[in-house]
Parts: C-alpha cells; structure tokens; sequence
C-alpha cells in the first residue's frame, strides 16, 4: 500500500462510499503479508517511495511468480532483479505491465493509473 492508496481508502471511508468493514479487510495486511515463502512489507513504499524489491535468484519460479503477483496486487509498479528468462515468462503471464531486460536480468511491473486491487482473497484455513 502506497500514500495515494491509503488516502484513497481513508477519503472512500470518510464519504460513505466505502464500509469500515471493508476498508478494515484492506488494512488486515499492513504492514505485512506472510506467504509462507516470504513475509513482503508492503508499507516501505510509504516509508521510502517504492514497493519492495523481488531478488528471485534461489527462488523457486511459482514462489517469484507469487511474490511478484501479491507486489503487484498492492503496488502499480514493481521491480524484480536476477529474473531468468523461463521465469519472466511465467510472471508476465500472471501479472499485466511487465517489461523485461533480458541482458539486465530486471523484470519491471509499471501499470500508470492502475489501481492497485489490495490483498488477492485466499479461502479461509
């Protein structure tokens, strides 16, 4: 979650448009979402202006990918280094606005205006 984000959230409250139940699920992550593979922080954009980066060396391809797509689910811009090629695949195709580098190994999510959808629903355990 980005500034825009939570003011967006906060001023969606404040008008009615928005439940506080609803803007409570929103916030359930904050400041982190374990995965299992990774435990992201997803308020460093707030504290220093860009979203987590992904090192997906000596991860495995489904854990990049899952890492990328929750990134992506709460930011509109996403950086992922030491990316193989087999894997920026996969990412691309599970996440839109992907850009790779192949001689950089760098895969770049820049979705501009997207609103970033929050935490993807997984089914209660």
């Amino acid at each position: 979650m980005d500034t825009q984000r939570l003011k967006r959230l906060l001023d969606q409250v404040k008008s009615g448009e928005m439940p506080v139940e609803q803007a409570l699920d929103s916030l359930r992550t904050l400041p982190y979402d374990d995965i299992g593979c990774a435990k992201l922080d997803l308020h460093r954009a707030i504290r220093t202006g860009f979203p987590e980066v992904v090192f997906c060396q000596g991860k495995s391809c489904e854990q990049s990918v899952e890492i990328v797509k929750r990134l992506a689910a709460h930011h509109a811009k996403v950086l992922a280094t030491r990316v193989s090629p087999d894997v920026a695949e996969r990412i691309a195709a599970a996440v839109e606005g992907c850009t790779y580098h192949d001689a950089a190994r760098l895969l770049v999510v820049d979705r501009p205006g997207k609103r970033p959808t929050g935490p993807p629903k997984t089914p209660s355990t």
